[in-house]
């Protein structure tokens, strides 16, 4: 079980005890449905490039899960480009090395070079689980079924609060947890060796193939202008007094 910053990470292993290559989608900008403007993000109920939020969350955690932690960019160990393909990039929060000491659960920021007509799907906050996970007892007590790995996510995700996003110093407003939580699709992973679950603690999980769930509350902004760009991230699990709050400095050419 993991979220996008190992300090959270480690919140939960003190309490209890994100593989597989991302699909390329090629449909062209035009035949997305129900899309938005510049300004804001894509209502949760879009088709965006022929898929639906929860199928673009499952997408996430497969390029999430898909990269060593050795060359990954959420454990800021190679730049933001790396592992993407298609006309959604992914961005996130930070995963954390149990090495890494030095790790903040503080408010940290990222610069990232963008190509000009790609949209950005990322997490505000998200839980996921893994039935190998389930199985050696990294998901709470939940068992190796999907509607029990789902009950254990939901029940960190569901008490969320203070969720934030702005762009360019402009909120996204509404409820941003009614409005953009997301159930992922059941999902299959292919963790490498080397893979960011070792890397944040959960050394019994070898390289192999793996089904996931994935419960969060997710973004997907329209292709942004070339320029520069400010996009800001937060929000805060109040059963575990931390807040994930994260900026990115966005270079679009």
């Amino acid at each position: 079980m993991r979220t996008q910053c190992s300090a959270l990470y480690r919140v939960f292993t003190l309490m209890l005890g994100l593989a597989g290559a991302s699909v390329v989608v090629s449909v062209q900008a035009n035949q997305v449905q129900n899309s938005s403007d510049k300004h804001h993000a894509y209502s949760r109920d879009s088709v965006i490039y022929g898929r639906s939020y929860s199928e673009w969350s499952s997408a996430w955690q497969q390029w999430a899960n898909s990269i060593p932690a050795s060359e990954h960019p959420l454990f800021d160990n190679a730049d933001c480009s790396k592992g993407q393909s298609g006309p959604v990039w992914f961005l996130g929060g930070k995963f954390c090395s149990t090495e890494d000491a030095s790790c903040p659960s503080e408010p940290a920021v990222r610069s990232c070079s963008v190509p000009q007509e790609k949209a950005l799907f990322f997490p505000i906050v998200n839980v996921s689980c893994l039935d190998v996970e389930a199985k050696n007892g990294l998901c709470g007590d939940a068992g190796p079924f999907i509607t029990q790995m789902r009950d254990f996510i939901g029940g960190i995700i569901d008490p969320v609060t203070d969720l934030q996003v702005f762009l360019n110093g402009k909120r996204i407003k509404g409820d941003l947890k009614k409005n953009f939580r997301v159930q992922s699709v059941v999902y299959p992973v292919l963790l490498p060796d080397g893979n960011l679950l070792q890397a944040i603690g959960e050394t019994v999980i070898a390289s192999g193939s793996y089904l996931g769930v994935d419960d969060g509350i997710y973004i997907m902004l329209p292709p942004l202008p070339a320029g520069t760009h400010i996009l800001n991230f937060k929000g805060t699990f109040p059963q575990f007094n931390f807040t994930l709050d994260f900026t990115y400095n966005l270079t679009v050419q």
